[in-house]
């Protein structure tokens, strides 16, 4: 069952500290951290779970490994977005790692995205729509 609340001002500060922790771990691996989803827009109701998108110059061990180290498990069954029908469908645009940190923790989804693909930049484009609107 899925729950919405209302908008929860402390959703930035958790995503700032969640965030610091992943720079921290991932150095110059992460090329930028972002909060995406609901509750990355001021003022909209939401689950409470905290999105994050982490772009990298490529998805490789090195990567994975400061992921998992902070106790966050890969997904291995999540190795790409869904691809919207008028979207390019080009498999190499929706490419993506996904994480998720153990049970009975803060709820957070880690999406690992490649720079300038479509589904890297689309999260990002909404999100920034939505805080417009």
């Amino acid at each position: 069952m899925v729950t919405i609340i209302d908008y929860q001002e402390r959703w930035q500060t958790e995503f700032q500290a969640i965030a610091s922790q992943l720079r921290q771990a991932l150095g110059e691996l992460a090329l930028r951290i972002d909060h995406i989803g609901s509750t990355s827009v001021p003022g909209l109701a939401a689950k409470d779970i905290i999105d994050l998108q982490i772009t990298v110059a490529e998805l490789n061990d090195q990567v994975r490994q400061a992921i998992t180290s902070l106790g966050y498990e890969h997904k291995a069954n999540y190795t790409q977005d869904h691809c919207p029908a008028t979207a390019n469908p080009d498999k190499v645009e929706w490419q993506k790692w996904y994480f998720r940190n153990a049970a009975g923790k803060r709820r957070e989804h880690i999406h690992v995205r490649l720079p300038e693909r479509l589904n890297q930049r689309y999260p990002l484009l909404f999100r920034d729509y939505l805080r417009a609107h």
